[in-house]
């Protein structure tokens, strides 16, 4: 029964989905804290005096910016140039070994940048600093929200559970239709608390006030993943996880 449960409220190809046609998503969203602002360098600068300043820095790419254009240098392919090539590689100027690569602004919605980024793989975030988007940052980004997602969908489908198992079928549909499915987290905290529910379920929540205060938390946390309203800070993802484990201590959450 909580397998089905999951299978209902958790669908990653459909979140993957929503965030592709969001219009409330920014490209900015995909820079996380502490990611290191773009590099650039000068288009004279030499292969060598390049890849010794991604060592040191610590840089897999760098960008070289004239007027109002971006290239980018990786690594990786001026390390193959010098293997194919020869050392002579090393003394040729990097913008022989560039790729250009578009420019969006932070404010951009992602929708409008979503397929180019994975045909691409590469995204320059034109803001002071310049930052460097991947397609493996967008990868990144829906894993972690995939992540706080599914937390939040075991939290409810367990919660549905007890809901099912200790309120009885009047719970579960009204003339067929499946009642206990459609709820929404707010309108599930007014019901395991109301009148006809609470009895019912008293012995599995014990404490209204709890009640109260986890889905009070879960709905506002829920609000912010669905609703794109940025990512989870690490206090709300520790809070998450609590509520987490009381929902296990008063359900089934596997």
């Amino acid at each position: 029964m909580i397998g089905q449960e999951r299978s209902r409220s958790i669908n990653p190809f459909r979140l993957k989905v929503t965030i592709r046609g969001s219009n409330l998503l920014r490209v900015s969203d995909l820079i996380v804290a502490g990611k290191k602002p773009l590099m650039r360098v000068p288009p004279r600068t030499t292969v060598r005096e390049a890849l010794v300043q991604m060592a040191e820095f610590k840089y897999s790419q760098l960008a070289i910016v004239v007027d109002s254009s971006v290239e980018i240098v990786k690594a990786a392919n001026l390390g193959q140039k010098v293997a194919l090539n020869g050392t002579q590689v090393l003394d040729s100027q990097v913008d022989r070994h560039s790729l250009p690569v578009h420019m969006a602004s932070p404010d951009d919605v992602l929708q409008l940048w979503y397929e180019n980024l994975l045909e691409n793989e590469y995204l320059i975030v034109d803001a002071d600093p310049k930052h460097i988007i991947t397609a493996w940052d967008l990868a990144d980004f829906l894993f972690r929200t995939s992540r706080d997602f599914s937390t939040v969908g075991e939290i409810e489908g367990a919660l549905r559970e007890v809901v099912r198992l200790e309120a009885g079928a009047w719970a579960v549909t009204d003339e067929g239709r499946p009642l206990l499915e459609e709820t929404t987290i707010g309108g599930l905290k007014s019901w395991i608390l109301s009148d006809e529910c609470w009895p019912r379920v008293r012995h599995r929540f014990r404490d209204k006030r709890r009640v109260e205060t986890e889905l009070g938390d879960l709905r506002e946390i829920r609000d912010q993943i669905c609703h794109f309203q940025g990512e989870l800070t690490p206090e709300q993802r520790s809070r998450l996880a609590e509520i987490h484990e009381w929902a296990r201590s008063v359900g089934t959450v596997p």
